[in-house]
């Protein structure tokens, strides 16, 4: 048997560290060179393998190959090096369930669930696994102990293999393990089933639950004779926790006879699930929900308890399970617990929403431009910056099919933007929207909820009891700010002050802040006082905003006079504020924070940040204007600090620090916007220009669109700020050509041609006679990709090269590799490859010098592209695994699926279909969880090429089926044509060769066909010639050139007839 580490198996598998061993053979750590992963790899004795040996072990592979499942463990090829078989597998990095203990009856369950899926899927393929064990189960992720079993993945391993009979079970170092799970039908000889594997998971569920094998003995034969003949002790009886509904369904798995098994893993996988569910309450003879993961949300975690509002969340709950409810708004004014409430009803509805539930904070974005990416932010979506298609398009696909609630937060003053969101329902039908607001949005299909104060007393409280939530709440937050609080709960003062603020929550835990300090009596005197003041000099404000204002103006008369100051200097901050940001603006020490968190005038989060609801940080900001020197002081040290903030991140985001700068740059982008917008009146305009080039360089890797409508708004600001003419002197006119150059830029990445010329080309001589040359490079860097997409590109040449010269000059590495990489796109589409080849090495060479790994993968994209184009295939595959780990890096999902989809089409063109077809399958599912309008079909059309080769014509016809219905549906041309390359193709293996040589004929006579897939299509129509006489095949071949889509597509029968290619 080959076992020396270094040892390279068919010239692409190298053994490495020996990681198992066992009477079946070897198995080792080893390397994949072709791919570029790590892998394991079984050496298998040939006795292991009984009658057969390697013919039959490769027939089992074949087989076994074709599962796709999360719960097995892939094999990836199989073969024999100087006669010793071997299996290429996925390496697991983990554990074997054999290894685990101190499971709880929820993480067995788990378990349980997960390999019920992976049975399912194998035994609809035909496949018994005949040696289900916990040495065959492995658990990969963190350990046990760690984030909990939900974070663990199952994954079984050896199905199939060599453990096709009985001789195979009894070699010694096999047998103890083996007969332990053995069926009595397996031990006896007979034919096994799907229900042989039912009946190990029985034996493995039984050992998990109750710590103990339910047979053992001396030795084999006498494990066997107890499996065949006795029947197990209930569960139960060894552990008392086990619930009677378990002890059952284990029993049941364990029945002597096949047929009086569940009759399918699939069956016991949704019984454990409702099981699971129930939390044991579920009878095991019923069919539950089809198993599914945790919802996913991302609801903010409240760290004081919700009170009161039953009524409201039955009534909001009512409201949005109606089908006919997509859009509720919750109306009510500033602090009366709309988010709270919204969170709280939203967390109780979330089984409702299979595709999760989801808080989108609008409270600190500027304007309706910014409502699209806060979306997408909150869903944790990178919205496409590698095509045309537009962002808005992309969310609203993203959406389409999906079962989502978004919980849209302070909305009041994002008016402008609703349309938006009743376009959203239209397009997403599956989603519905929860709203909180202080106003409804007045728009088509809108549902409103209006929000008033807690109840005080009576109505809303438990029975028997005067007093309402609202005394409840006060209670609640009074027993937070002192522990050791006397206060009765049926003191008439606390219900007095609950009163006076009108049952509002953010006024009474206002209140109940200073219970510590003042008795209830005494904060309810002092309230009232503010309200007569309010009474007499406000005469015009509504009662409940008096109210509000009165909690406000009492509690802020009880701070000190230093914490008032601190509070207003803090009103400053826009989306919350990190403590060094705090302290350097708001002079703010960690004491001073806690005394105003204490006293529910700020709120502490995550990440050691803060932040202040918006009414109260309105009420700061209105104390802070009434000294305008004092106002004029502390927005200037904001802008500061913020400025300073993002210089200090100039030179490391185009570098080795990028996703570093990105994340810290995020939170803080509404802060940097108003920073900028504050400052520019007084401040360096050469200081705002650096300030905006980091934030192009931010939006570069955060996203196009999100650049453009920053750009958009700050462009508008600035022109604001010149009011007219064209005077380089005047504030802001430097800054307004500046955010320009950078909105047609983005405009351009986005493919919005027209729209991005229009702006460059206007602001061009201006950028030449201030001799501007930052701008001027970006401006011709926009000029540069519109006349690329009209393809023009003899000026596309020419304003690319004078760009990078710019670039070169001034030594801006990150503008030299844009320059190389859109220049050598410019010579690829003119078939000047050499050219194309060494101005995108340059690049890489820079890319790789700068320490920029996401320009780097935009330039590995397109070396493996001239290299699938040249036919050098391999190192096209090595390329693009680079890129691809390169795009995992910064979380760019979609230039995953690119070169994930590109990997499987190198793959086709050195024969590893089987590989092609599974990295087809991995862009498929990337691109499906975004709904990707281009990737989906593209991705459908690499699987059914691969299937085509793989002889697996009916799945091939399926996919490339999808493929261009989808193509059509969504006005992709190209990928239309694409997926009748592979359609007339199957027609052709299916003796309709006619068929094929007309729709091919339309393929290559089609202006619109890539040159990639002209070259596909003509050398199909070269092989299909020879099988055809002359006049049928250029009768054929006219028709097609003479046809339209909608002719080539209606011809399409709706099925493929005919038995697969041997």
């Amino acid at each position: 048997m080959l076992t020396p580490t270094g040892t390279l198996l068919n010239e692409r598998y190298r053994l490495d560290d020996e990681i198992g061993r066992g009477g079946m053979g070897v198995v080792f750590q080893g390397w994949d060179a072709l791919l570029q992963r790590k892998v394991a790899i079984k050496i298998l004795n040939q006795e292991s393998l009984g009658g057969g040996g390697t013919g039959r072990l490769l027939e089992e592979a074949r087989v076994i190959a074709r599962m796709d499942h999360p719960n097995i463990v892939i094999l990836y090829d199989a073969g024999q090096e100087e006669g010793n078989p071997f299996l290429v597998m996925q390496l697991i990095e983990g554990s074997r369930l054999s290894d685990e203990d101190s499971l709880d009856l929820h993480e067995i369950i788990a378990i349980g669930i997960q390999i019920c899926s992976a049975l399912t899927h194998a035994h609809e393929n035909g496949i018994i696994h005949r040696d289900l064990k916990p040495d065959n189960i492995f658990l990969e992720g963190p350990p046990h102990g760690g984030e909990g079993i939900q974070d663990q993945r199952v994954k079984i391993v050896d199905f199939g293999i060599a453990h096709s009979d009985f001789a195979s079970m009894t070699i010694q170092g096999e047998i103890a393990g083996t007969v332990s799970y053995m069926a009595p039908e397996q031990a006896l000889g007979q034919e096994t089933s799907p229900q042989t594997d039912l009946y190990a998971l029985g034996v493995i569920l039984y050992e998990l639950s109750t710590g103990e094998l339910p047979f053992t003995g001396e030795n084999p034969l006498n494990v066997i004779s107890q499996h065949v003949n006795l029947q197990a002790e209930l569960p139960s009886r060894i552990n008392s926790e086990i619930p009677d509904i378990l002890d059952k369904i284990i029993l049941r798995l364990m029945n002597k006879a096949p047929g009086d098994r569940p009759y399918s893993a699939q069956d016991v996988g949704e019984t454990l699930s409702g099981l699971l569910r129930a939390e044991g309450y579920f009878d095991p003879g019923s069919i539950a929900a089809p198993v599914r993961s945790v919802i996913e949300h991302n609801l903010p975690e409240q760290l004081t308890s919700f009170v009161g509002r039953r009524q409201e969340i039955e009534e909001i709950s009512d409201l949005i399970a109606q089908d006919s409810c997509r859009l509720l708004t919750l109306v009510g004014p500033g602090g009366i617990g709309k988010t709270r409430l919204a969170i709280e009803a939203a967390a109780q509805n979330i089984d409702d929403y299979k595709d999760g539930v989801f808080f989108v904070s609008l409270a600190s974005i500027s304007g309706p431009d910014f409502i699209l990416p806060s979306i997408a932010e909150a869903l944790e979506i990178t919205l496409q910056t590698h095509g045309s298609t537009d962002p808005e398009s992309q969310l609203f696909d993203y959406l389409a099919n999906r079962s989502t609630l978004l919980l849209m937060d302070n909305y009041e003053h994002l008016m402008n933007g609703s349309e938006m969101l009743v376009e959203l329902l239209k397009r997403a039908p599956g989603v519905k929207l929860m709203v909180t607001s202080r106003q409804r949005l007045n728009v088509e299909g809108e549902w409103t909820f209006n929000l008033g104060g807690l109840a005080v007393s009576g109505n809303d409280h438990q029975e028997g009891e005067i007093n309402g939530s609202a005394v409840e709440l006060f209670f609640e937050r009074a027993r937070l700010a002192d522990a050791r609080s006397s206060i009765q709960w049926d003191d008439p003062h606390v219900t007095r002050i609950c009163q006076l603020v009108a049952g509002i929550p953010l006024g009474i835990e206002l209140a109940a802040a200073w219970v510590s300090m003042l008795s209830p009596q005494e904060i309810a005197g002092e309230i009232e006082k503010n309200l007569d003041f309010l009474a007499s000099a406000r005469q015009d404000m509504p009662d409940r905003h008096r109210s509000m204002r009165a909690a406000f103006d009492y509690s802020w008369e009880m701070l000190s006079g230093d914490q008032r100051q601190i509070f207003k200097r803090l009103s400053v901050f826009r989306g919350g504020f990190s403590r060094q940001a705090a302290a350097e603006v708001a002079k703010c020490g960690l004491v001073d924070l806690s005394v105003l968190v204490d006293k529910s005038f700020i709120r502490r989060l995550k990440d050691d940040r803060y932040e202040i609801h918006e009414l109260l940080r309105e009420y700061g900001e209105e104390k802070l204007h009434e000294k305008i020197d004092d106002h004029r002081e502390i927005v200037n040290r904001h802008s500061q600090y913020y400025l300073d903030f993002i210089s200090l991140w100039e030179s490391k985001i185009t570098g080795e620090m990028q996703v570093e700068a990105r994340d810290a740059i995020q939170p803080e982008i509404e802060n940097i916007r108003a920073a900028i917008r504050r400052g520019v009146a007084d401040g360096d305009q050469q200081t705002f220009r650096t300030a905006l080039q980091v934030l192009s360089d931010f939006y570069f890797m955060r996203g196009y669109y999100l650049g453009v409508e920053s750009f958009k708004n700050f462009a508008k600001f600035f022109q604001d700020q010149c009011h007219s003419g064209v005077d380089a002197e005047k504030p802001g006119r430097l800054l307004l050509l500046t955010a320009l150059t950078y909105q047609a830029y983005f405009l351009s990445m986005l493919g919005a041609v027209e729209e991005a010329e229009e702006i460059a080309r206007k602001i061009l001589p201006e950028l030449r006679d201030l001799n501007i040359l930052q701008e001027l490079r970006v401006c011709l860097m926009s000029l540069g990709i519109n006349a690329s997409f009209r393809g023009d590109y003899k000026k596309a040449e020419q304003d690319f090269i004078e760009g990078l010269e710019i670039a070169e000059n001034s030594q801006h590495m990150f503008g030299i590799v844009g320059a190389k990489i859109w220049l050598g796109w410019v010579y690829y589409e003119q078939g000047a490859n050499e050219e194309a080849l060494q101005e995108w090495l340059d690049g890489q060479d820079t890319a790789i010098q700068i320490k920029n790994r996401l320009i780097l993968a935009f330039v590995q994209s397109k070396l493996a592209l001239l290299g699938e184009e040249t036919g050098d295939y391999e190192n096209a595959i090595k390329i693009q695994l680079q890129a691809r780990e390169n795009f995992e890096h910064f979380g760019d999902e979609v230039g995953v699926g690119y070169a994930t989809s590109r990997l499987a089409l190198s793959l086709m063109g050195i024969g590893e279909y089987h590989e092609a077809k599974r990295f087809g399958q991995e862009a498929l599912q990337c691109f499906r969880n975004m709904n990707h309008r281009w990737g989906i079909p593209a991705s459908l059309c690499r699987i059914g090429f691969a299937e085509i080769e793989l002889g697996e014509y009916e799945a091939a016809w399926a996919h490339l089926k999808e493929a261009l219905y989808l193509a059509k549906k969504g006005q992709i041309g190209t990928l239309v044509l694409y997926s009748l390359i592979g359609l007339s193709q199957l027609l052709a293996e299916n003796n309709q060769i006619e068929q094929g040589v007309k729709n091919l004929s339309f393929v290559v006579s089609n202006p619109i066909t890539p040159s990639l897939y002209r070259e596909m299509a003509g050398q199909r129509l070269g092989e299909l010639e020879k099988k055809l006489p002359a006049d049928k095949f250029y009768t054929a071949r006219a028709a097609g050139e003479d046809s339209q889509v909608e002719e080539i597509i209606g011809s399409l029968p709706p099925s493929l007839e005919g038995s697969q290619k041997v």
